[in-house]
């Protein structure tokens, strides 16, 4: 298999992948992952069953190991831990607005535009104080909307993450759900990388908002911006997102290796207690 598959990528994108680390953690698991269907086929071979009842066999435990583990543990993580729609993300978003707005929004809706320096005069002219009485609206509704975002949010991330970690306890159970996890993480795709540059973007958009909201919303502030102000403008600081030692793979590789040297031991002794 990997004859084929390493002349073929080498020509495709290049030598350079043989140095890295995700190669050859990706090597490693793709042979384990044929180790272990192999080990397993010998094991049910050594019984000296009828070729029917062989393949069978195989079928059912690849359909067990394969299908309905990864299936059932979906299924039954999804009953413990619910996640949540986004529709009712943006549904609670909304009625946390509707219920400032009803209230305390009109308060502040009135208070800002019945200021002299807020007043529109003439419809068809922007006035610096149209631009600070929108603002400071603005500035205002979208602080309501990220408190209620934040909670439903929290308990949306907060399910994912509880099934995720009982996917990480439980992956061993299935070697096409432990290689699942295993590809994800390094090809950087997985759950985890995915929720920890999700935080960081979250984490920017809060920075940004508190930056610029008091140029829009402070009476100090809302007609001043100075080259000073657009050098302090806040960067997006990306980490590396790609890492997988949360996944303790190396645990994972030997524990499935024992898984099948143990089959293959099983198998041999099997063999030769039938040819005694």
């Amino acid at each position: 298999f990997w004859v084929v598959v390493v002349p073929v990528l080498a020509c495709l994108i290049g030598p350079g992948f043989l140095a890295s680390a995700n190669w050859w953690w990706l090597v490693a698991f793709v042979s384990l992952y044929f180790a272990f269907w192999f080990a397993l086929a010998f094991l049910v071979n050594s019984f000296s069953l009828s070729s029917n009842l062989n393949a069978m066999s195989l079928i059912f435990l690849w359909l067990l190991l394969g299908l309905l583990v990864p299936n059932l543990l979906q299924t039954g993580l999804s009953q413990a831990y619910p996640i949540p729609s986004r529709i009712a993300l943006t549904t609670a978003e909304r009625d946390a607005t509707n219920r400032y707005f009803e209230k305390d929004g009109q308060l502040l809706t009135k208070e800002v535009f019945n200021s002299p320096r807020a007043l529109i005069r003439q419809a068809s002219i922007v006035t610096p104080g149209m631009v600070y009485g929108y603002g400071v609206i603005v500035a205002k509704s979208q602080v309501i909307k990220d408190q209620a975002t934040r909670v439903a949010e929290d308990q949306l991330y907060g399910q994912i993450e509880k099934q995720q970690a009982a996917i990480r306890r439980l992956q061993l159970l299935s070697p096409a759900l432990l290689l699942q996890e295993v590809l994800a993480a390094l090809a950087g795709t997985h759950w985890h990388q995915f929720n920890a540059f999700s935080r960081d973007v979250d984490a920017f958009r809060a920075r940004t908002q508190e930056f610029f909201y008091p140029k829009m919303a402070l009476e100090s502030t809302y007609r001043t911006f100075t080259v000073t102000d657009a050098q302090a403008i806040p960067q997006f600081r990306p980490q590396v997102y790609a890492d997988y030692n949360w996944l303790h793979l190396g645990q994972a590789l030997l524990l499935y290796a024992g898984v099948v040297l143990a089959l293959g031991l099983l198998g041999y002794r099997k063999l030769l207690y039938a040819s005694r």
